[in-house]
């Protein structure tokens, strides 16, 4: 009894676990975009990230929403270091991994520098 205890305990951790997102943009991250397709036909395509997390914890299959929004964040990390402040997912998600499309969408406008949509 005690072990079935144990385990129960155990799988409820491993669920609890698996819906917490634990990857956060940077502070420069946090300036990067995810966009649709239809949002970067402005921009200037600067290059490609892969990026995965791990998709089960203890066994047991990680939150599709969770894995999604970390790996953005991932992408939104990268992003800077290429010169891009958009991203754009390709693919679904396998294995706890995918590759995202990194734009630069800004705009001359007078001298300065300006992003062409609402963050």
């Amino acid at each position: 009894m005690h072990s079935l205890r144990i385990i129960s305990i155990s799988i409820a951790l491993a669920l609890g676990l698996s819906a917490c997102a634990w990857v956060k943009p940077s502070t420069q991250g946090a300036q990067v975009k995810v966009a649709e397709p239809s949002e970067v036909g402005h921009c200037r395509k600067v290059g490609t990230t892969t990026v995965s997390v791990m998709d089960k914890v203890v066994g047991v299959p990680r939150s599709y929403r969770t894995m999604a929004e970390e790996l953005a964040n991932l992408a939104r990390n990268e992003a800077p270091n290429l010169q891009g402040d958009t991203v754009v997912p390709v693919g679904d998600i396998i294995n706890g991994q995918q590759q995202f499309e990194v734009y630069d969408c800004r705009v001359e406008e007078g001298g300065a520098m300006t992003m062409p949509y609402s963050q």
